[in-house]
């Protein structure tokens, strides 16, 4: 008798082990996906506020899933930044998961941005308790990224415009983002 309720007991453990390495991260991505997928983040990528005087913004572009950004986001919207004479001198990104793990690829593969010199991300102390914030700059551009539970934002500016733009733009900007990105991400 003993022996039945010893192999029932285990087998209950073994289910109750299976089940919190496979189904709880499942029911973690479905529930999720159940409460982002209506999510309106459009809104959010770009403010009159955000952008220095003269600049303007385009229409938010919705990016299909692919190869380089990630299959499994539930949004990935793009907006870009116009200077006074119309060039687009950046961009803002926000995407939101239902992954964690395709989160944390995506924001991998973007704070990864190098140069030939080897210039590699520096945390942003502005951020208020963000592990994940990180500005870097390249030949071309300077970034600015940053994960929030299912979200994550990531603006960029043309070198040449920087100037003109303002450093302390793209902060405030990146910080409003963050906040709105907490109140959607983190709910």
């Amino acid at each position: 008798m003993k022996s039945k309720t010893g192999w029932l007991l285990l087998g209950f453990l073994i289910i109750v082990l299976l089940f919190s390495c496979f189904g709880v991260p499942l029911l973690q991505e479905a529930y999720l996906y159940w409460k982002f997928k209506d999510v309106d983040i459009t809104s959010i990528l770009i403010e009159e506020s955000d952008l220095p005087p003269g600049f303007s913004k385009e229409e938010v572009v919705d990016i299909p899933p692919d190869e380089f950004w990630g299959r499994n986001y539930l949004q990935h919207k793009r907006q870009d930044i116009l200077a006074p004479n119309e060039t687009k001198v950046g961009s803002v990104w926000v995407y939101l998961y239902s992954s964690r793990n395709e989160q944390f690829e995506t924001y991998q593969r973007l704070s990864l941005v190098e140069t030939q010199e080897g210039i590699i991300p520096t945390k942003l102390s502005e951020f208020e308790n963000c592990e994940k914030c990180s500005i870097a700059a390249t030949d071309g551009f300077v970034f600015v990224l940053f994960a929030r539970c299912a979200g994550i934002g990531y603006i960029s500016i043309d070198n040449k415009y920087l100037q003109d733009y303002g450093i302390d733009y793209l902060i405030s900007h990146a910080r409003r983002l963050d906040e709105s990105l907490k109140s959607i991400a983190c709910k």
